[in-house]
């Protein structure tokens, strides 16, 4: 039984929590203006892609591992606002864990109660803020942001 709830939460509950992370991320970017945002999940070879406006959704054959949101003119981008893009995907996230909470206690569906702790943990861990070589977490990005902006005074 362990190994089936490993499973369903690896294949049914990990993907599209981080997409819609990732979304959040896009819809915040695409708020601000950012003309061209990608969004991705998995890894590997390209086996689906879909447009909506300014957003190209790219979902690769791996998708089970890694999610990412990508902007072009990110060097046009206030500070205020990579604090605020940063802040988009933790944001998405906990709306989707508030709104697994709701659906758990109205539905008493077990899966929701899963769901709602998966993407409160993706909004926590990501607020926490770290950088590993290259790779900021949106906590980093957004204190990061948040010093320029104060600092360099480059609003």
């Amino acid at each position: 039984m362990a190994m089936l709830n490993w499973l369903i939460l690896i294949i049914i509950i990990v993907p599209p929590s981080m997409f819609f992370h990732e979304i959040g991320h896009a819809c915040f970017a695409s708020m601000r203006g950012v003309p061209r945002i990608d969004v991705g999940i998995g890894f590997g070879k390209e086996f689906f892609s879909f447009r909506i406006r300014n957003v190209h959704v790219h979902l690769s054959l791996f998708f089970l591992f890694g999610a990412y949101a990508s902007y072009s003119g990110e060097d046009d981008l206030t500070y205020g606002d990579k604090a605020l893009i940063s802040l988009g995907g933790p944001l998405f996230s906990m709306a989707a864990a508030l709104l697994c909470w709701w659906g758990f206690f109205e539905f008493r569906f077990n899966l929701l109660f899963t769901f709602m702790f998966f993407n409160a943990w993706l909004a926590l861990i990501n607020l926490i803020p770290y950088k590993i070589k290259h790779k900021k977490s949106d906590g980093y990005a957004f204190i990061e942001a948040i010093l320029l902006r104060t600092f360099r005074k480059n609003s």
